[in-house]
C-alpha cells in the first residue's frame, strides 16, 4: 500500500495523544520487536517514522485503534454512571 507523509503525520498525532506511560512502551516495544532505528536522550525515544515498514506501521495502528476503542468504552460507561 504505502502510507503517505500526510498518514503518517496522522499516525503520529495519535501517537501523541496516547495517555499514560504504558501506551508508549507497548509502541516502543512494537519498535524494538520489529528491530526499526530509534534514537533515545533524556527527553524519551524518538523514531522516524518516515524510515518504518508498512507492516509495522499496521501493528502501531492496530494498537491504536484498540487503545481508542477501549477509551471510548471506558467513556461510555462512565457517562452511563454518572447519568443514573
Amino acid at each position: 500500500m504505502g502510507y503517505t507523509l500526510v498518514e503518517k503525520k496522522a499516525i503520529m498525532t495519535r501517537i501523541q495523544n496516547l495517555k499514560g506511560k504504558k501506551h508508549y512502551l507497548e509502541i516502543y516495544k512494537i519498535i524494538k520487536d520489529n528491530n526499526v532505528t530509534y534514537s533515545q536522550n533524556i527527553n524519551g525515544i524518538f523514531i522516524n517514522l518516515t524510515n518504518i515498514e508498512d507492516f509495522i506501521l499496521e501493528k502501531i495502528i492496530e494498537y491504536l485503534n484498540y487503545v481508542e476503542s477501549r477509551n471510548t468504552e471506558i467513556d461510555s460507561e462512565y457517562y452511563k454512571k454518572v447519568i443514573t
